[in-house]
């Protein structure tokens, strides 16, 4: 009796669709996960990179006595603070193993104090420690006054230093709804108005008809770092910020902070000069974000928070969900969520207001 072979049958078409929709699911399900994995890392190295920057800046006042200055710019015959600036991510060169780039930057032989071309010449230099990971958008993908300067874009970095509750003037035209909020607050330790400086203006400035240095005030100074116009280098001991000044804390006071260099129309150049690195304000809440896509030319026609509006631009922002990360007087790094409340913001951007700090 001949044997009857078994016959094999196949998947049918309908039992295929549906093994490719459980490997679908399971891939969906699968990918979220491998995402959050990714921007953990990423954040990760974004904190490794604030506190690296940090510990330079702590040893810089171990070296001198006196923390970097948050930007010096010098006052020249011709009045040029652009090229003869700094930025306080110069100023840490030295202790982030950058000191060719340093030596680079310094005043020249045959070069003049006030019209040196200084950190200019190294407008093409990063660091290791320039960048945050998650922020993929390289400078020169939104209309901005330093796309004409392409190497500036090389040293664009994602990490400011901290001004403190200064108020931030709007372009003309335009709005800014926070600084009659979180400007002036003599509840919590500070007051506004003349001589408390717009966040764009320097301390020892002679701009706005005042002399040389009347400006130059310990009161005036409400973050770790501000900027400094000088013309006479003796201002320099006048407006250094020193341990004894935190008078808060360094636990309890912000030193420096994430910000996106495609978010500005100015600071996204060479961060190692004043204009490229200068120290923001805490009276923007936490990725108080613009609209990229709105061109210089609208002028807050469309919309206040647009690219024209400088007022809404320079606060600490990511691309990180929900907040940012900040890197405090101590060294220590926090992530501090986008909903903070915004009176203990200024409190912990302030070095020196003697309030008490509420939980967060």
């Amino acid at each position: 009796m001949q044997q009857r072979l078994g016959r094999y049958r196949g998947f049918t078409l309908i039992e295929l669709l549906v093994v490719i929709a459980i490997i679908g699911v399971l891939v969906g399900l699968l990918l979220p996960a491998v995402q959050v994995a990714r921007e953990a890392a990423r954040r990760s190295t974004c904190q490794n990179n604030l506190r690296q920057l940090a510990l330079a800046v702590h040893q810089h006042e171990s070296v001198y006595r006196y923390f970097p200055p948050g930007a010096v710019e010098w006052i020249g015959a011709d009045g040029n603070t652009g090229k003869n600036s700094y930025s306080w991510q110069y100023y840490v060169l030295p202790f982030i193993e950058e000191e060719a780039a340093f030596n680079e930057g310094a005043v020249q032989s045959g070069e003049s104090e006030t019209q040196a071309d200084r950190a200019y010449r190294i407008r093409g230099t990063q660091t290791a420690y320039h960048r945050c990971p998650s922020d993929d958008r390289l400078p020169g993908k939104v209309q901005t006054t330093w796309d004409r300067f392409p190497n500036y874009k090389k040293s664009a970095s994602n990490y400011f230093a901290c001004r403190g509750p200064v108020q931030s003037s709007p372009y003309s035209g335009c709005s800014n709804p926070f600084n009659a909020l979180y400007a002036s607050r003599p509840d919590l330790g500070y007051v506004g108005g003349w001589p408390y400086m717009d966040y764009r203006e320097a301390l020892g400035s002679i701009g706005n008809n005042r002399p040389n240095g009347e400006s130059a005030r310990r009161q005036n100074i409400r973050g770790m770092f501000h900027p400094i116009r000088l013309s006479d280098p003796g201002f320099l001991n006048v407006l250094r910020m020193e341990g004894k000044h935190i008078t808060d804390g360094l636990s309890h006071t912000l030193m420096l902070g994430e910000f996106l260099p495609t978010q500005s129309n100015i600071y996204q150049g060479n961060s190692f000069q004043a204009y490229g690195n200068y120290p923001l304000t805490t009276v923007l809440p936490i990725n108080t974000f613009i609209d990229e896509s709105i061109p210089f030319s609208d002028r807050c026609n469309t919309t206040d928070y647009g690219m024209a509006n400088w007022g809404v631009q320079h606060g600490f922002k990511s691309r990180h969900d929900s907040g940012a990360n900040f890197a405090f007087g101590d060294g220590t790094v926090q992530f501090l969520n986008e909903t903070l409340n915004m009176d203990t913001y200024q409190l912990l951007g302030h070095p020196s207001d003697g309030q008490p700090i509420p939980s967060y």
